[in-house]
């Protein structure tokens, strides 16, 4: 099957969360076969995915379209290529392209396209969309297109989609913390799952968004996951958050109006079975909780 489908039997098999060693085994087995392909380079019947050999110089559909060549080549190459900036001189202007971006980022459209469009919200900024008055309101229209980006289960949407997340969060700082509160609890549902590229991608931006925004009103969720999930992942990476937010945020008068919260999730996490958690509590979590805003355990 491989011979014949070439990477996009891979794109396949991320699809259905296999366990990380079977995963790791079957694509041992697959580096020693290569797909067949045609003598002008392309393989007939799939395109080309993120870990697909690069197609021949000499390929008509290299030549011709080079863009789409980058956006199907390889993982790094989505979100490390530089991001020329998009000039708009209007507040109508931006509207527009903004409400195109949206109607782009929908499961219906192909991958590469969506990838671009995120890319354009990233060009937008760095053009100096975000000095316009009506950004803040327009990138609300953008919540649940780029939810659902997040929750795509192709690998290289969703590490676009985290690194946007993540450069808005440096660009916006404070004015970003609305949005990030409405993105972490859809990256939990990240971290936890079997695709590592996809699960360090959501965790890195969350720890981003977290450095950078102060999103007091998304505590009690880590708090909660991190005393009461039933997966262990998440529990300790929730530990490891709420370390994050005391380490950046510790003069915070929100921070300090969480003292109970995080009184209650230390005495909960030090019990918990296993040991990452634990341990992140009792040695790292615990002593700068309680050299910054504790109030006495009773």
């Amino acid at each position: 099957m491989y011979t014949q489908a070439g990477p996009q039997f891979r794109d396949e098999l991320h699809r259905y969360n296999l366990p990380s060693s079977l995963v790791k085994d079957i694509n041992a087995r697959l580096e020693s076969i290569q797909p067949k392909v045609r003598s002008d380079g392309i393989q007939p019947g799939y395109m080309t995915g993120e870990i697909n050999p690069k197609p021949k110089r000499n390929s008509p559909k290299a030549k011709s379209s080079s863009r789409e060549a980058s956006l199907f080549g390889a993982e790094g190459d989505v979100t490390e290529k530089p991001i020329d900036p998009v000039k708009v001189y209007s507040d109508k202007e931006l509207i527009r392209e903004i409400e195109k971006i949206a109607s782009i980022l929908v499961p219906e459209k192909d991958w590469s396209v969506r990838i671009a469009a995120m890319q354009r919200i990233e060009g937008l900024v760095l053009g100096g969309a975000a000095d316009y008055p009506c950004f803040r309101g327009l990138l609300k229209q953008l919540g649940g297109p780029l939810s659902t980006q997040l929750s795509d289960r192709r690998s290289s949407i969703v590490k676009q989609a985290c690194h946007l997340l993540c450069f808005l969060s440096k660009e916006l700082l404070g004015d970003f913390e609305a949005y990030a509160e409405m993105f972490i609890p859809v990256l939990f549902k990240l971290v936890v799952i079997t695709v590592l590229v996809i699960a360090e991608s959501a965790d890195n931006c969350i720890k981003t968004m977290l450095r950078n925004c102060k999103v007091a009103r998304v505590l009690p969720r880590i708090a909660d996951c991190a005393k009461n999930d039933r997966n262990a992942v998440l529990r300790a990476r929730c530990c490891e958050y709420a370390l994050l937010v005391i380490e950046h945020w510790p003069d915070a008068p929100e921070i300090h109006r969480s003292a109970e919260l995080y009184e209650d999730m230390i005495k909960c996490c030090v019990s918990d079975a296993m040991s990452e958690l634990w341990e992140v509590t009792l040695f790292l979590l615990f002593p700068l909780y309680f050299s910054n805003i504790a109030i006495p355990i009773k």
